[in-house]
């Protein structure tokens, strides 16, 4: 079988690696790759080509990198209408008709959320920060319309309440390639797809810098999640005085009885046990276990407290 993969961030690279040792037995070849182009990343704005490129070179696959999902040159055309499958893993472009009818038995989409909930770019940080108890990962045929096309399988994956972005796409990603071996095992004649109910669909918005902010006035749990759901990437953030801090791997403090203070102050404390770095939320607390501050790497409570000069009060949130 000849297959194609299409895919630009660091779920799609867990996919693309996977299925290069699924394929190494001989049934299937890996014949193209495509990826999005190098973009400005970090704060030092640094020309950064995907993961999914930088693994295609060490590997020795055909890549190309395309500028746009509507539009290719003929001779693409020609290695996509070559392939079997073309499979798609976070790919970053909508695929137009164009491209989606050229491979023999169509495109594949392998996308983590239970279809028709969570379309779109942001599936499983949307799942982690919504409370979902469960998500999953769904293999389509991809139509024109986003993630709308009929369903061929979809495994289900609990959501544990502590689960970050990275916890739970490594999960879903070997949930991922587990079902892309069952798909290239069995006939194409024998595969069948039934449509997704479009009344229960629901969108993954793209992940934008304005909510980012933690607004210390929401409930612990919803503040819980967001943290979570963006770690380790883009991450969100807080102030103390001027600098700024990214939060990583929150957990709700339950069960725990403190004099209420205003949203934002921090509870400290230390002993031979560990270290307590909480903070007064608009309803609850939660506990912070990974900080970053600015250009420095993520250190944790304890190594974040021992840098304190003084036990006065101290406030998240405030910039001078």
């Amino acid at each position: 079988m000849n297959i194609g993969f299409a895919g630009s961030d660091n779920f799609s690279l867990k996919i693309l690696s996977g299925l290069t040792e699924i394929i190494a037995d001989g049934s299937s070849s890996m014949s193209l790759v495509l990826t999005i182009p190098a973009k400005n990343q970090g704060r030092g704005k640094i020309l950064t080509e995907t993961p999914i490129s930088s693994f295609s070179k060490k590997n020795s696959f055909f890549i190309e990198t395309i500028v746009s999902g509507r539009h290719i040159v003929d001779s693409l055309k020609d290695r996509i209408s070559d392939l079997d499958y073309l499979i798609v893993a976070s790919f970053g472009y909508i695929l137009g008709e164009s491209i989606l009818s050229l491979p023999k038995h169509g495109c594949i989409n392998v996308h983590p959320s239970i279809l028709p909930r969570w379309r779109g770019a942001a599936p499983i940080q949307r799942a982690i920060e919504a409370g979902d108890k469960v998500t999953g990962v769904s293999i389509i045929k991809m139509g024109s319309n986003l993630d709308a096309g009929p369903i061929w399988s979809i495994v289900k994956q609990e959501i544990d309440k502590n689960d970050t972005y990275a916890d739970l796409e490594a999960k879903l990603a070997k949930i991922s390639l587990q079902m892309l071996k069952k798909f290239l095992k069995t006939p194409h004649d024998k595969i069948t797809y039934n449509p997704q109910n479009e009344k229960k669909a629901t969108y993954a918005k793209k992940i934008i810098s304005n909510e980012l902010k933690i607004d210390w006035t929401q409930p612990a749990v919803e503040i819980v999640r967001k943290i979570n759901a963006l770690y380790p990437k883009p991450c969100t953030y807080t102030y103390l005085n001027d600098r700024r801090l990214k939060l990583g791997k929150a957990e709700v403090l339950e069960h725990q009885k403190f004099f209420k203070k205003a949203p934002g102050t921090l509870l400290v404390s230390k002993d031979r046990k560990g270290a307590l770095l909480a903070v007064h939320c608009g309803s609850g607390m939660l506990k912070i276990n990974l900080i970053q501050k600015e250009s420095g790497n993520w250190i944790d409570a304890k190594s974040f407290i021992n840098g304190f000069k003084n036990s006065s009060e101290i406030v998240f949130g405030r910039k001078i």
